[in-house]
């Protein structure tokens, strides 16, 4: 098997072997934990990519501003799941980052109270327990507009469409699937 030589920017090198994921390397280099991504010449690279090459790479964690936004598109992610999961039919759009959290607004026949939300809360806190990764899948532009007008997520599609690549990456969890779009 072809070894690559992985370097951090604190100059620590180590070897792996080729098509290791990031987060292998980070348990390498003992940073598994709060590790959100992987920086590679100023591209952000998720922990289930494969290194195949020798690279100088940076962790991405919370204390980075583009760990605090994969972070808070994780757990808006999670809360979509946790939703779905106690009410199918909702829908959650979010409107806009507020300090410390983000506005959005559920879209349900059901009228929301407290007690559902802490039924939600109590899903989204039993899904990360469960520490499932997202399921990342690269498709083209077209069959994510597609999957989305199918299943009725209008805004999603005409958001997809706006994206100017070919390929689009959506993630998936408990057969939930979104994009992060940036």
């Amino acid at each position: 098997m072809e070894k690559i030589v992985i370097t951090l920017d604190s100059g620590e090198k180590r070897e792996f072997q080729k098509n290791t994921t990031y987060y292998e390397i980070s348990k390498g280099f003992n940073l598994e934990k709060n590790i959100l991504g992987v920086k590679i010449k100023n591209e952000v690279f998720s922990l289930s990519d494969k290194a195949v090459s020798d690279a100088k790479i940076s962790f991405i964690d919370l204390n980075d501003l583009t760990g605090n936004k994969i972070y808070k598109s994780g757990l808006e992610f999670i809360f979509e799941v946790a939703l779905k999961e106690v009410f199918p039919e909702a829908e959650i759009i979010y409107q806009h980052s507020v300090p410390k959290g983000v506005l959005g607004e559920i879209e349900s026949s059901h009228i929301i109270t407290q007690e559902d939300l802490v039924k939600i809360k109590g899903v989204m806190a039993r899904i990360i327990s469960e520490d499932k990764p997202f399921k990342k899948l690269n498709i083209k532009k077209k069959e994510a507009i597609d999957f989305y007008k199918k299943i009725g997520e209008f805004e999603k599609a005409e958001n997809v469409q706006n994206i100017s690549d070919k390929v689009v990456t959506l993630y998936e969890l408990n057969g939930i699937y979104n994009y992060f779009y940036s």
